[in-house]
Formats: structure tokens, C-alpha cells, sequence
């Protein structure tokens, strides 16, 4: 019985968080129609360059970073861990220390229908188009074709779904 009560009490907590995430994100985003779920420990950096289309799950513990713009289209799932990055390092220069040099911006656009797996990591200048799927600890590179599904590291494209 009191496990019933704390499961109870545990679901109308997060169930709040979720819509309390919900009213947030639709703030401070440049730009986000309905259905917005974000679960648990997920983070979006610099939330005023993303742009987000309808019926978006992002699981627990996923970190999006809209430094330079992201982009993410209609009734996409991204599963847990996952990481979407749109800057990165500059390590050119050896007289230099990485720290003090500066850092290249790049965006990353989502399309319609994608399906990213868990512990994915996503580089910036990725397009992800239409109907993709991502599997899971895949670190995608370059941009992948419409209903595509890609693994490994660095992401191949395997086959396709039609």
C-alpha cells in the first residue's frame, strides 16, 4: 500500500515538472508550437536559437545546445543521454592553449519524424532529415538522408526504412 502511495505521489510530481518544463521551454524558446515534453535532468543551453516543432519527447538526462541555432521539426524522440551539440573547440593553433583559443558555431537541423537513440552524440553542421533513425551510442559527423537509419561511430548509414 505505501508503495502504491509513493509511486502515486511520484508520477503527479513529475507529471508537474513536465508541464511546469512545459510553460517554461514555450517562454524562452525562439520558437515552440504544442506538445513539448522534457523529462528530468535535460537541459537546453542557449534556448533563445532553438526552434522547436510540435509533439517533442526528450527523454531524461539529454543536453541540447542552441549556441548557433537548432532546429528541431515535428513528432521527433530523442531517447536518454543523448547529447546535440552546435559549437565546438578550436585546437589549431599549438602556441595556444585550447582554453584560450576561440570556438567554431555551426548549425544542427532535426526533420520530421526522427528518432535519435539513447547516449547519441550529434556534432554541429548535422542535418538530420526526414524519418531518420539514429541507434543508440552513435556519434553522427555529417548529415544523414531522408529515412535513413544510421549507427556506429562515426554514424553510417546502414539501410533505409522504406
Amino acid at each position: 500500500m505505501l508503495s502504491k502511495i509513493i509511486w502515486i505521489l511520484y508520477t503527479r510530481y513529475n507529471s508537474f515538472l513536465i508541464t511546469f518544463r512545459r510553460i517554461y521551454y514555450k517562454k524562452v524558446l525562439k520558437k515552440c508550437w504544442e506538445n513539448l515534453q522534457i523529462n528530468n535532468r535535460s537541459t537546453i543551453s542557449f534556448p533563445q536559437n532553438v526552434e522547436i516543432g510540435d509533439n517533442l519527447f526528450i527523454a531524461v538526462n539529454v543536453s541540447l545546445n542552441g549556441h548557433w541555432g537548432l532546429t528541431i521539426w515535428n513528432k521527433v524522440l530523442i531517447a536518454r543521454d543523448v547529447n546535440i551539440w552546435t559549437s565546438n573547440h578550436i585546437f589549431s593553433s599549438i602556441e595556444i592553449p585550447i582554453a584560450d583559443q576561440w570556438y567554431t558555431v555551426n548549425p544542427v537541423s532535426i526533420g520530421d519524424d526522427v528518432w535519435i537513440g539513447s547516449n547519441v552524440v550529434v556534432l554541429p553542421w548535422v542535418h538530420i532529415w526526414k524519418g531518420v533513425v539514429i541507434g543508440a551510442w552513435s556519434i553522427v559527423t555529417k548529415s544523414i538522408p531522408d529515412y535513413a537509419i544510421a549507427v556506429w561511430n562515426p554514424a553510417k548509414v546502414i539501410k533505409y526504412r522504406n
